[in-house]
């Protein structure tokens, strides 16, 4: 809502007040006082009703699915930005960057349509990713530091990088750290679950909780594997 010309900012505000007043329908006959309540301010701000109106949320129409107004492009593009934004929260979570921090992102793409569309998403890449700019380029190895190990994601038609300068060194140790963590871990989950005493007696969720914990932590170990292993050799 801070972006953009007043034109673009008006139009979201809109967007978002009217999706409100719809959603208020929607939820009323599940919550009905709460909804009522906001309703009254909401459906001014949105053009529904007057303020000097007595009008009542439980009098209004239902709001009725129009497939007409379903927008299959926007629906693909959100669910890039989507894709995009979460494997750049994860390569700065696993290069841990501080959430205040701003960083560059490095994005390449061999395809001319998609670099397009990934271009006009720059502002929300930007705002959800804490990125300090969006570099596009035709190869990543152009735009990364000398030295650098920081890794790639691969996102449908793009690869993201952020462009850090990385010490090879205490990366090689943080994450041959973190390595023997997860093995430990991982060794203990599958004794438990190798004990026939413990799997007779402990509930089915603390069980399935073990596993669950289990594969998430021989994912995190495979990853880890794998970017210890891309980092330069000394």
């Amino acid at each position: 809502m801070n972006q953009g010309n007043e034109a673009v900012q008006r139009a979201t505000r809109h967007t978002l007040v009217t999706v409100l007043e719809q959603t208020l329908r929607l939820a009323h006959p599940i919550i009905p006082f709460i909804t009522e309540e906001l309703w009254q301010k909401v459906s001014v701000v949105a053009g529904v009703r007057s303020e000097d109106s007595v009008d009542s949320l439980m009098v209004q129409s239902y709001p009725v699915y129009d497939p007409a107004k379903v927008n299959t492009q926007a629906d693909i593009t959100v669910n890039e930005l989507k894709a995009m934004v979460d494997a750049i929260r994860n390569l700065r979570s696993g290069m841990l960057v501080p959430p205040s921090k701003k960083v560059p992102l490095a994005v390449s793409s061999r395809d001319g349509e998609a670099r397009a569309r990934a271009e006009k998403l720059t502002p929300y890449l930007q705002t959800l990713g804490r990125l300090e700019e969006v570099i596009f380029t035709d190869d990543l190895e152009i735009v990364r530091p000398v030295g650098s190990a920081a890794p790639v994601a691969v996102v449908d038609d793009f690869s993201l990088m952020l462009i850090i300068k990385v010490d090879v060194a205490a990366e090689r140790e943080r994450l041959s750290k973190e390595i023997a963590r997860l093995e430990n871990e991982i060794a203990k989950a599958n004794n438990k679950l190798s004990n026939e005493n413990f799997v007779k007696k402990a509930p089915a969720k603390v069980i399935e909780q073990e596993r669950s914990r289990l594969a998430n932590n021989e994912q995190l170990l495979a990853s880890n594997k794998e970017q210890l292993a891309k980092l330069p050799q000394a």
